[in-house]
């Protein structure tokens, strides 16, 4: 006998997965199969509590010990009521989400009883985030969630007696979120006393590959002998202090984070980016200062930089995914990063000025590694170029540099591209592009050609052929990132007559924003053309 599909629970538990909250109670009545799976749904994650009163809607005690069990995510706001102050049982929770109404008003025993129904389910539980309230006995109750792996905080303040318990936590998690956080002060023993101070030193100078001091940011790549010398033990260990030592951190996301009161000579940012660097295993890292620091904001920036990327030995061997969205980063610098890094799937620097020491090293088929104790120079298995999918660089930049069509030429996985100023003549001229995949492509495309010559439209048709060929796109931005200083620029004529019948194939392109020069180019014939054959694009945009 066939089995009905909507009688096999999961399907219908996948079909729950799908639906809005709010419509999956009309469903339970459908048939008994979908009663009993999709109030599993329904109890799956309970959202308690709302910032204004009058929407508050908590389950009875009945309803709460009957349906426990089903529990996955539980999330308190501003709130924690009555029915779950001595909540057990639940064997399923893996996920706890508490906020306080703000950071002068919460109270300590809703606090007390978060830590109690942490402790209740230790063996489950694997996320937690909290907001605007800290206490020890919080992070007590963490570090005994034998299987915590994701840690969020938002918005607190984490005194002198919590400092080292939460530390404590951090080295169990895998993933760490921390969101306008201050940090009274370090341990004592949390910076070595022989490290250099991070005040002293000009960010213009560090140690290139070869071991020498090159103020210009220069490389010389003539001596491919080594050119640190240091134990595996060190690697990890810099400072001789494993205490501080985050093993399992792969995700690290600091954001508006700051240490009240840091060891002097260094800084807040230089504390973080020693924290940074004391992950040995971290894949993917971001860094914003936002507006808490003790210094202004891009020597905050430098400091963190240099703590983490800059000094040898060079310890996140395994970092791929990078994220400073407004720190200015010197070409040099980022070469640095790069000829350390042994593959790279995300870089989001913005305000990088990525040039040609960044490109060499993207396009190299050598780098630095660790080898018997040694930082060597090694062939790589698989250039950086090969490797990276999202990039976003220098997008303040309206220099023609060849940058945007180089990294287009040699990026095959590359989904997703926010770059600076590219030429209708740089396009024509080039390579053919092998970043067939784009998903998101936001660049200031400028035609430098004379847009009603035979010249001027055979290439702005080249260009029109590149484009088409990039099937998958779903978001296509032809003014750039910053839309100051076009005035007077002109992107691509958007006419049959040029090309633009080469785009036929971008099915998927949902939104689509581009300069509006004032010309008036386009014909009724175009747009017609543009409405028939994307007919799934949501948005136009013109500037």
């Amino acid at each position: 006998m066939k089995l009905n599909p909507l009688n096999i629970p999961e399907i219908l538990s996948l079909v729950g997965d799908f639906l809005d909250r709010k419509d999956i109670p009309s469903c339970l009545r459908v048939s008994k199969a979908f009663h009993n799976t999709l109030l599993k749904s329904i109890w799956k994650r309970i959202v308690l509590g709302s910032r204004y009163e009058d929407q508050i809607d908590y389950p009875n005690e009945e309803a709460l010990q009957n349906h426990k069990k089903y529990i996955e995510e539980l999330t308190f706001r501003y709130s924690f009521p009555e029915e779950f102050k001595s909540l057990q049982g639940c064997d399923r929770l893996r996920f706890v989400e508490y906020w306080a109404r703000s950071s002068t008003s919460w109270h300590p025993s809703e606090l007390s009883h978060i830590s109690s129904l942490l402790k209740t389910h230790s063996s489950t539980i694997t996320g937690f985030c909290c907001s605007n309230s800290s206490s020890r006995e919080l992070w007590e109750a963490l570090l005994e969630c034998t299987n915590l792996n994701y840690l969020d905080v938002f918005n607190i303040q984490i005194g002198n007696d919590q400092v080292d318990l939460f530390l404590q936590v951090c080295k169990k998690v895998k993933r760490l979120d921390l969101r306008t956080v201050s940090i009274s002060q370090l341990p004592t023993d949390f910076l070595p006393r022989n490290t250099g101070s991070s005040g002293d030193t000009d960010s213009s100078d560090h140690t290139d590959s070869s071991g020498n001091t090159d103020s210009s940011g220069n490389t010389d790549d003539t001596n491919n002998t080594d050119s640190t010398t240091v134990t595996v033990d060190n690697i990890v260990n810099t400072d001789n202090n494993d205490k501080y030592i985050f093993p399992n951190m792969r995700t690290l996301n600091l954001r508006g984070v700051l240490i009240i009161r840091p060891p002097y000579p260094y800084t807040s940012a230089y504390c973080f980016g020693m924290l940074a660097r004391r992950c040995p295993t971290l894949y993917a890292l971001t860094f914003d200062v936002f507006n808490l620091s003790d210094q202004p904001f891009q020597q905050a920036y430098s400091d963190f930089y240099r703590a983490v990327f800059l000094q040898q030995p060079y310890t996140l061997v395994n970092l791929s995914d990078l994220s400073i969205p407004t720190m200015t980063i010197k070409d040099k610098d980022m070469a640095v990063l790069l000829r350390q890094t042994t593959e790279l799937k995300r870089l989001d620097v913005p305000c990088c000025d990525f040039g040609p020491l960044s490109m060499r090293e993207l396009l190299a088929d050598k780098q630095l590694a660790l080898n018997n104790g040694h930082m060597v120079q090694e062939k790589r298995l698989r250039r950086l170029c090969e490797t990276v999918e999202t990039m976003a660089f220098n997008v303040r930049n309206f220099r023609t540099d060849g940058i945007v069509q180089t990294i287009l030429s040699n990026c095959p996985s590359l989904k997703q591209l926010t770059a600076p100023k590219i030429t209708v003549t740089e396009i024509a001229n080039g390579s053919e592009w092998v970043s067939t995949d784009l998903v998101k492509l936001s660049i200031y495309l400028e035609a430098d050609v004379d847009r009603e010559t035979a010249e001027g439209m055979a290439k702005q048709r080249a260009v029109f052929k590149q484009l088409g060929k990039l099937t998958q796109l779903q978001y296509l931005d032809l003014k750039g990132y910053y839309s100051s200083g076009y005035e007077g620029k002109r992107t691509l004529d958007l006419r049959l007559r040029a090309g633009l019948d080469e785009l036929i194939n971008l099915r998927n392109l949902d939104r689509f924003e581009f300069i509006d020069d004032n010309h008036k180019l386009m014909q009724p014939e175009d747009v017609t053309w543009i409405i028939t054959n994307w007919r799934g694009s949501k948005s136009w945009r013109t500037m």
